[in-house]
């Protein structure tokens, strides 16, 4: 069905030149930071700056959401409770 060339601003592009109303309503209710179909060409903005608007601006809050967010995406947590319940038992 897809090329393994075909990329997302492919998707994009069919979206708002075939389905502009449910693009933009999409949008809108997600609160993506995309412009609508309707907006100009050129007000459109790079994808660097989208990615800039994406991230929040920097606190200990937004580092620690951030970290638990890679470390449970990273599978890094796992049950100890078997190991300390065998070390708290066994001194």
């Amino acid at each position: 069905m897809y090329l393994w060339t075909t990329g997302k601003t492919n998707c994009r592009k069919h979206l708002i030149a075939h389905h502009p109303v449910i693009y933009d309503k999409t949008i809108l209710e997600k609160n993506w930071p995309y412009h609508l179909s309707t907006e100009s060409p050129e007000s459109r903005i790079t994808i660097g700056e989208l990615r800039k608007r994406a991230l929040p601006q920097f606190s200990l809050q937004s580092f620690i959401d951030y970290l638990i967010r890679f470390i449970v995406a990273d599978d890094q947590v796992i049950n100890l409770f078997p190991f300390l319940f065998h070390v708290l038992t066994s001194s």
